[in-house]
């Protein structure tokens, strides 16, 4: 499908986003403005589902309304709901790659070379720490890091396993983005959540969602963005894209732009 590979497509994106998006993006030239100095990328590894998290629907799954008015999540974010302001959501990730192998590379594939670090942590029980892990390193001049939350992988019993998981995922980005804000590194940090690919709206035989690449959620916060927006909608069963589709090389053109990718890699250890 040549328009998740245009590179020209790319950069209208990253520079339409800009607009909507505000300071620190790319402008009409498509030169990176670098303005913010370092980048948190959260992946929610397995493919979280965007109907149980960030993309609800009446008769599918619960929503609770957010501090921007006509936005709701899902009732298991409750406090994420309170910082929407802050936050901009992506609701038309789509791609074609149903496997979790090319959609994690595609995820992880940044423009510009970017060389990530990661915190120690590898299981879930342990994504708070290695969220404090994240903003040390950044703090200690890291420019990219990456932490990673698995177990969206739901093909079975997917109310009960995504509802832990969103509530890990609540607690630890509100905790973030507060710890951030009091520390005044905010502005100056991009926080980027993304993941392979989001579910499908019928349950299978074992209470489990599909994976399901037509249709995902992405967000952003920090780094002198504009919170409080959503970009792109979804059909009524959450299952395909209303209009224009973002790939995920489209939303990485996009942090890069904000990051600058000719930005420094990071120190050595």
């Amino acid at each position: 499908m040549p328009r998740f590979n245009d590179p020209s497509r790319r950069r209208f994106l990253a520079t339409s986003a800009g607009a909507v998006l505000g300071a620190g993006f790319a402008t009409g030239s498509g030169e990176p403005t670098g303005k913010t100095k370092s980048l948190i990328h959260l992946f929610m590894d397995g493919g979280m589902s965007h109907l149980d998290t960030f993309d609800p629907k009446p008769g599918i799954t619960p929503a609770i309304p957010t501090k921007v008015a006509g936005v709701s999540i899902s009732s298991g974010l409750p406090r994420l709901a309170e910082r929407m302001d802050k936050i901009t959501l992506f609701r038309s990730m789509s791609h074609a790659a149903r496997s979790h192998g090319t959609a994690r590379m595609n995820a992880h594939a940044f423009p510009g070379g970017f060389s990530f670090v990661s915190p120690s942590q590898v299981e879930a029980k342990h994504f708070a720490k290695a969220a404090v892990e994240a903003r040390c390193l950044v703090e200690g001049g890291a420019r990219f890091v990456r932490i990673t939350l698995g177990g969206w992988d739901a093909h079975t019993n997917c109310a009960r396993n995504t509802a832990a998981q969103a509530a890990i995922l609540d607690e630890v980005i509100a905790g973030l983005l507060d710890d951030l804000s009091s520390r005044g590194m905010l502005a100056d940090t991009l926080i980027a959540l993304s993941t392979e690919f989001g579910r499908s709206a019928c349950l299978n035989g074992f209470g489990g969602r599909e994976h399901h690449p037509g249709a995902y959620c992405c967000l952003l916060a920090g780094g002198g963005i504009k919170g409080g927006r959503v970009i792109g909608c979804t059909t009524d069963d959450g299952m395909e894209v209303i209009g224009e589709s973002i790939s995920p090389e489209d939303f990485n053109a996009i942090i890069a732009s904000h990051l600058g990718s000719r930005h420094p890699a990071n120190p050595p250890a």
